[in-house]
């Protein structure tokens, strides 16, 4: 009885441990790449089966940034790499190994450029090295094919549906996501066969929508993974300018019925049991890129999907992913390890209203996209104006007007509130470029008045405490808002954008130079005329934990500035003298701080930011990663300095600070005998401009930044010391 028992239990166990494997072997997933669809097709639809799956599935906005330049091809080939990929125009095709690619049979040029034997089901790319070499020289030396050579190594099959194939040109793109590193797909069909040729429809081309659904179906039963690529509304778009709205709109409402069709079809089919949907826009329509709308909708639809939104660790927000972020889903799926790639994986939350919301996310995103420029030059113009006028005051100052200083420091406050005012603006209900000018007009006004009510009430140390007030209330409001993650900066006109993509969620560069400018001004008057020194000194030091914790500003080269700068900085205060031992003490602990995060980051964080990724990255791919970079942040400042609005700012900035150290004549010696703190304001600035410069990716917006309030503080206290000045000698 007991050897029975074993038995039995034996049998039981490999029974269960078959069915697992059985029913892992017969999970699916298939990927319809639909060109040019956009969030407003899917708002405004009036089809029943995508709003059933829209109504049952979990919904989001996907950044499609590539390597350099953005292109329908790049972004096809991110889809299926482990990081923003690259590719030259028709280098992402795949072809069937009997057609021809120029009279040469595809097979014959395959076989001698690769040296490769296909399979007759293959589908293959000839001019695979081009996108290989392109993707390890590019920025991010992306791996082209990762996706599908994970896939192939697990024995997961892979097969490629459909093309985008106009008159005179292939694209077949759909390939690019699920091709091996080799340049070849495990089946698929993608000739124009699956075409109707029709000379009434835009380009003289149209998806067979019925072949489309049959061939699907054959390789859902044959393979694991199958990709489907529908391109009818690109083709709408390539003659978009020929047609008559009323035309466009018939070729639109005609095809979106047809994929309407297909699709209900497809998970009605006993071939979809077990299988989950992604249906996406991989690169944004022309439509939607002249109007700002860069983001493109994603849909994720499964059995047991909750309607919801879309999450990845990649954003940290609610409702948007970025396409980096697909392939590790799809081997997340497959519970395939995706350590090696830059994405993480797609998350849903579940929520009811989840189109609403990703509709006003889409608004929100397109409205800053939109007036943002406008309103940060017309800031930085203002301020680049307003120095001039001052270097005009030093000049003319001894036949200036009396109120003319006074005015003068009245716009200085002014123009030092802008920041603030734009992290405070995204608590009002602007909805464009009039209402966000006059909201922004409104708070700097109140602001600057409600300063100058307060230090007129208040007896302080200082005579233009006003400078004190604006900078410690930046200071806060940064504070508070980056430990309340970020809901207004990540909104803000001068915060990181979703569609732009440089970063999602912490403290981006620009508020980073905010920071640190206006603490070094903030903190340096408090130490001036108090001498408790405790206060400003665990200022710092939680300063440096907001700007460079995982879970809070996330930002590492922000860190490692914020280390130096305020390092040097309480050395400055309770040594009273720097020496070359203190510098390399501010080293060590920069050294220290970078380890604990790394720490924390890897180990203890519940994803990942960049430090943790970089560091994860140098290990399974070694110093070539941290030459990338490096080569990366030198690029983007080198870019940024070649006459941006940033680098005029700066360089107007670091021009009036030297043209005030020589005219008028002793000013500056006269401010600093009379203000010592500003010493320790410019040995900061100095620091946090020069060390930002080296350790960030747009090193020039830190410096550009952290010098507003400094030189702004430096502006005002000329003005008042020069018109001082001349009452007395009048």
């Amino acid at each position: 009885m007991k050897k029975a028992y074993y038995v039995w239990l034996f049998l039981l166990v490999f029974f269960l441990l078959q069915n697992n494997v059985t029913a892992q072997e017969e999970k699916k997933l298939i990927i319809v790449a639909i060109d040019s669809l956009t969030l407003n097709d899917l708002y405004f639809s009036q089809y029943n089966n995508l709003n059933h799956i829209i109504n049952n599935a979990s919904i989001g906005l996907m950044n499609t940034r590539t390597a350099g330049n953005s292109t329908r091809e790049k972004a096809y080939v991110t889809l299926g790499a482990d990081n923003r990929g690259s590719a030259l125009t028709g280098s992402a095709n795949g072809y069937n190994l009997y057609e021809k690619i120029y009279s040469t049979k595809t097979i014959d040029m395959f076989i001698r450029n690769t040296g490769l034997i296909p399979s007759y089901e293959n589908i293959v790319n000839p001019e695979i090295k081009k996108i290989k070499d392109i993707n390890f020289y590019s920025e991010y030396g992306a791996k082209a094919g990762y996706l599908g050579e994970k896939l192939k190594e697990n024995g997961f099959k892979r097969a490629v549906i459909g093309n985008g194939d106009l008159l005179n040109e292939n694209h077949r793109e759909i390939f690019s996501v699920l091709m091996d590193k080799q340049g070849i797909v495990d089946l698929g069909r993608v000739d124009r066969s699956l075409l109707i040729k029709d000379p009434l429809f835009p380009t003289g081309y149209r998806s067979d929508f019925q072949m489309l659904l049959e061939t699907t179906k054959i390789y859902l039963k044959q393979s694991d993974v199958v990709a489907v690529q529908i391109s009818d509304l690109y083709r709408i778009e390539q003659e978009s300018e020929s047609l008559f709205e009323t035309q466009k709109n018939k070729f639109k409402d005609q095809i979106l019925t047809e994929i309407d069709d297909y699709l209900g079809k497809l998970i009605n089919s006993e071939e979809f049991d077990n299988t989950a949907l992604i249906i996406l826009s991989p690169y944004p329509s022309n439509e939607a890129i002249k109007i700002g709308e860069r983001l493109t909708p994603v849909i994720y639809f499964t059995n047991d999907t909750p309607r919801g939104l879309l999450y990845s660790s990649t954003t940290r927000r609610k409702g948007i992913i970025a396409n980096i972020d697909i392939a590790p889903t799809i081997l997340k799926y497959f519970n395939i390890d995706y350590s090696e790639a830059t994405g993480s994986e797609i998350l849903t939350l579940k929520n009811e209203n989840n189109l609403n919301f990703i509709w006003n996310i889409n608004k929100k995103a397109t409205l800053n996209y939109n007036i943002r420029p406008i309103v940060i030059k017309a800031f930085i113009l203002s301020e680049i104006v307003l120095l001039f006028i001052f270097i005009v005051f030093l000049l003319l100052h001894k036949s200036i007007k009396p109120f003319i200083p006074s005015a003068l420091k009245i716009i200085v406050i002014a123009l030092m509130n802008i920041p603030l005012v734009l992290i405070l603006l995204p608590l009002t209900n602007y909805d464009n470029i009039n209402s966000a000018v006059f909201y922004i007009l409104i708070l700097t006004a109140s602001l600057t008045i409600i300063f100058y009510m307060i230090t007129s009430r208040t007896t302080f140390v200082l005579n233009f405490n006003k400078i004190f007030f604006v900078c410690a209330a930046t200071v806060v409001f940064l504070a508070i808002d980056i430990f309340t993650r970020g809901n207004l900066i990540k909104f803000s006109l001068l915060g990181y954008c979703p569609i732009i993509g440089a970063r999602y969620y912490g403290l981006g560069n620009e508020y980073l130079g905010i920071l640190l400018g206006s603490s070094i001004v903030s903190l340096s008057m408090i130490k001036r005329f108090t001498n408790f020194q405790v206060i400003p000194v665990i200022t710092l030091a939680v300063l440096v934990l907001i700007i460079g914790h995982p879970e809070l500003g996330a930002n590492v080269g922000g860190m490692i500035t914020a280390v130096l700068t305020f390092s040097l900085l309480a050395i400055k205060w309770i040594c009273k003298k720097i020496r070359i031992v203190h510098v390399f003490v501010s080293g060590l602990m920069v050294f220290f701080v970078l380890f604990f995060a790394v720490i924390q980051d890897i180990w203890f964080s519940t994803a990942p930011t960049h430090l943790g990724s970089t560091i994860i990255s140098l290990k399974q791919k070694g110093l070539l990663i941290l030459f990338r970079i490096v080569h990366r942040k030198i690029s983007m400042n080198l870019k940024l300095l070649n006459w941006t609005i940033w680098s005029q700012v700066l360089l107007t900035s670091v021009g009036v600070l030297a043209f005030v150290f020589y005219h008028p004549i002793g000013i500056m010696n006269k401010v600093i005998n009379k203000h010592p703190f500003i010493k320790d304001v410019f040995l900061g600035t100095f620091t946090a401009v020069f060390i930002g410069m080296m350790v960030n990716d747009s090193g020039v917006v830190t410096a550009a930044t952290s010098l507003i309030h400094p030189v702004m503080t430096l502006v005002y206290l000329v003005i008042d010391e020069t018109f001082h000045v001349e009452i007395k000698k009048s």
